[in-house]
């Protein structure tokens, strides 16, 4: 397919494109985008010999993964700055999800907008309709940015579990979760002089440290016009408000408007509402800092490293650290258009952890904590996360369950995930959950040390006596292989459409079955999916067939019809921890 070197996209008018190759015949695609002052619209007509269920159709199929890259740059191709939307049908239902936004992986459904499917199987014919707020591409707007990047794919599996793909822009690193650069075509926005009259507003920076900072306010109109232009801030927290109002003379066309705002200097979570013309135009917010009550919370954190002596006080000052830490690095690199509440969160999760350290220490209240260890191998702070059950005593027996994060996530998702689902779990079961420093290494090198450091902090901390495994996907992966390696470790091992080899490629050091004998005493559930595109469902279930037949305990869930992971994992966890937990 040759390379589109840009596109021209004006309001209310389609632009066409293809997606196609001379190296297979199907799928074809044509496309249509367009953008009004609310959305940005993409049409697909898709020709193929077959449209299965689109389950990760970012990776594997069958639908479309889209890049927009909200920041371009003159004479770049790639950018670090996009979201990454998944479009298709899963077990019948439409869904975008948001599978990456500036490199970060989320792997979330998006119920604010989901796209139109239709499937006309008689004629091999897939159309699609989606239309993207631009409230879902922020800090991108038409009127503020002229540009916009795009590279489009459509997946199509073959039953073979190959894919088939067209890409808009050939990028080797397009779905990658190691390299956070995305290559692009740029799209130019024009307006049309019939539109309505348009509105946009932009702060020099929305993590305020100063009292005046400049602000940016776009207006466009089809014709010559006077408005009167109304700004309310508010502070969220006191709900106290400060305004102010004038008339603005409006051009025919984009106009310009430059503000300096006068911040309260009380540190604090803002919002500003501007009204044009009698009518909400715009809301925006943003974090006035206090660089004094960083400096506090370091002195503290100095304070509290004096006194901290056992185990349970120790890992909280290495929380502490750790966060104080990371809070400061988000500061530093902080692009000044982004939102800001990822900073106001770490900010108020640091600022409870201090309170709670000034009583007795983190994990004596129930709920979530993302805390850290400090390795052995290299001195770094490593971050880990609990879950703290209902009713817990820390000087209680209690079980250990070791939660492993899939591929190209963190642990914090993933544990966030399982804490939403545990309710019906005792209250004697502790869940940690270890991050690799690789979020793809596969539970191998300087990862596998570290789980093995968590599980002996955790052991110091609390009266532990058994010590369980949970993963999914990679983490499956990373459970056949601790408990092959490591079987006096583990008590009981759960894997979660899970490989235990690699089956893509030949890389002998991860097939570990020549050492299964080893584990042959651990009770395992193993869960996967029949449809499962990432992890074929058939060498799975001939391994647990042959270790079965060789007197390994396996419990096999298996889910007809289901995905990677898209199955009720937690029941049948529940019902198996009774008998073997």
């Amino acid at each position: 397919m040759p390379a589109i070197k840009q596109l021209e996209l004006k309001e209310g008018e389609w632009t066409s494109l293809k997606l196609s190759s001379n190296k297979f015949e199907y799928p074809k695609v044509d496309m249509k985008l367009s953008f009004t002052l609310e959305y940005l619209h993409v049409k697909a007509t898709v020709n193929d010999l077959h449209f299965k269920d689109g389950d990760r159709s970012w990776r594997y199929g069958d639908g479309f993964l889209i890049n927009f890259v909200t920041k371009t740059f003159p004479d770049a191709k790639s950018s670090e700055y996009f979201y990454a939307y998944g479009f298709s049908i899963v077990s019948g239902k439409r869904q975008s999800i948001l599978v990456c936004h500036n490199g970060v992986y989320n792997l979330k459904i998006v119920h604010d907008f989901s796209p139109e499917i239709e499937i006309d199987r008689a004629r091999n014919v897939a159309y699609y309709n989606v239309e993207i707020p631009w409230s879902q591409l922020k800090p991108f707007h038409p009127l503020l940015d002229k540009t916009l990047g795009i590279n489009i794919r459509y997946n199509s599996q073959n039953d073979d579990g190959s894919t088939r793909k067209l890409q808009l822009v050939e990028d080797d690193h397009f779905e990658s979760e190691l390299v956070a650069e995305k290559r692009y075509t740029p799209i130019h926005l024009l307006q049309s002089d019939r539109s309505k009259l348009q509105f946009a507003f932009r702060m020099e920076n929305n993590l305020v440290k100063k009292d005046k900072i400049q602000s940016r306010i776009a207006v466009f109109s089809g014709s010559h016009c006077e408005a009167p232009l109304e700004m309310i801030l508010r502070d969220k927290e006191r709900d106290v408000e400060y305004k102010w109002k004038k008339k603005i003379n409006i051009k025919k066309g984009i106009n310009h408007f430059e503000e300096i705002l006068e911040t309260p200097d009380r540190a604090a979570f803002y919002e500003i509402k501007l009204i044009l013309n009698n009518n909400l135009k715009w809301s925006h917010e943003f974090y006035r800092l206090s660089t004094s009550e960083l400096s506090e919370i370091e002195d503290y954190i100095r304070e509290y490293e004096k006194k901290a002596k056992t185990p349970i006080e120790k890992s909280s000052l290495h929380g502490l650290t750790f966060k104080s830490d990371d809070l400061k690095e988000t500061i530093k690199t902080f692009d000044p258009i982004e939102q800001v509440m990822p900073i106001k969160e770490k900010l108020d999760e640091l600022r409870t952890n201090v309170k709670e350290c000034e009583t007795k220490g983190y994990f004596y209240q129930e709920g979530y904590y993302r805390t850290a260890f400090k390795s052995p191998d290299d001195n770094t702070l490593q971050p880990y996360s609990i879950i703290v059950p209902k009713n817990f005593n820390p000087k209680s027996q209690c079980k250990l369950i070791v939660a492993l994060h899939g591929s190209g996530v963190d642990e914090v998702e993933f544990l966030q995930l399982i804490q939403r689902k545990v309710e019906n779990i005792n209250s004697n079961y502790l869940f940690v959950a270890p991050r690799g420093r690789g979020l793809s290494d596969g539970y191998m090198g300087q990862t596998e040390r570290d789980i093995f450091v968590v599980v002996d902090t955790m052991k110091k901390m609390f009266n532990i006596t058994k010590t369980i495994i949970l993963g999914f996907s990679m983490g499956g992966y990373g459970v056949w292989r601790l408990t092959f390696l490591y079987p006096k470790i583990f008590d009981a091992a759960i894997v979660g459409s899970g490989c235990l080899y690699n089956l893509w490629g030949n890389k002998p050091d991860m097939d570990l079955r020549s050492l299964r004998h080893n584990a042959k005493h651990i009770p395992y559930l193993v869960m996967h999916g029949t449809e499962d595109r990432a992890v074929p469902f058939e060498p799975v279930k001939e391994f647990v067939e042959q270790i079965q037949t060789e007197g390994f305990n396996v419990t096999f869930k298996i889910f007809e019809g289901a995905g990677h992971g898209n199955y009720n994992a937690m029941k049948s966890i529940h019902k198996w921890l009774r008998k073997y937990g």
